[in-house]
């Protein structure tokens, strides 16, 4: 590893039940994940979400996220999912 060099965390999934939404636990759980992978030293985070949930698109963007690179999950022939990253460092 070479001196300065860090690494991205990935957010592999989130989830607040949906009477409880609204409710400010997800950018609470977000906000957690953040601050820890700074502790590690992360210099971002990424997740993926799928093109289809537009809600949770808008809501990842309002906390900084920007979309990246298409994907496709696998047998598809077309994207179905979007890379999405923030700089945290």
């Amino acid at each position: 590893m070479s001196a300065g060099w860090r690494w991205p965390a990935r957010i592999a999934a989130a989830a607040s039940a949906g009477a409880h939404r609204g409710g400010g636990i997800g950018r609470a759980l977000m906000a957690a994940a953040e601050a820890e992978a700074r502790r590690l030293g992360g210099a971002r985070l990424t997740l993926g979400v799928r093109l289809a949930l537009d809600g949770n698109r808008c809501f990842f963007r309002s906390l900084g996220f920007t979309e990246g690179a298409l994907h496709a999950h696998p047998g598809y022939d077309r994207p179905t999912w979007v890379e999405m990253t923030k700089p945290i460092g």
